[in-house]
């Protein structure tokens, strides 16, 4: 693989990562769509994170090497973040009416 497919790679990756999980919460919940700290929110940005990742994943060279069981094991530490993350949120204590990021 050459220099600039790698460096291409990187960069979706990193798109992957801050769009579905930094951005989007933000974005929604500045529109008044969904409030930013609420499972749906959550849900659509994990849910969105996980079809980036393996979608450029199996467009990558390792698209080509990778059987079942090592996708369905990305899957499910994909999953268990978002659990984890979910659980955070639900037992978390924040005031009413404030955010955590001001």
């Amino acid at each position: 693989m050459d220099f600039l497919a790698v460096v291409v790679l990187g960069l979706a990756y990193a798109l992957a990562i801050v769009f579905p999980l930094v951005l989007m919460p933000k974005i929604l919940d500045a529109r008044g769509d969904l409030p930013y700290n609420s499972v749906a929110s959550r849900l659509l940005a994990w849910s969105s994170f996980a079809a980036l990742v393996v979608a450029i994943s199996a467009l990558g060279p390792i698209g080509e090497t990778w059987d079942a069981s090592r996708w369905a094991l990305l899957l499910a530490a994909i999953a268990l973040a978002a659990a984890w993350d979910l659980y955070d949120l639900k037992t978390r204590r924040i005031p009413r009416g404030r955010h955590p990021d001001r």
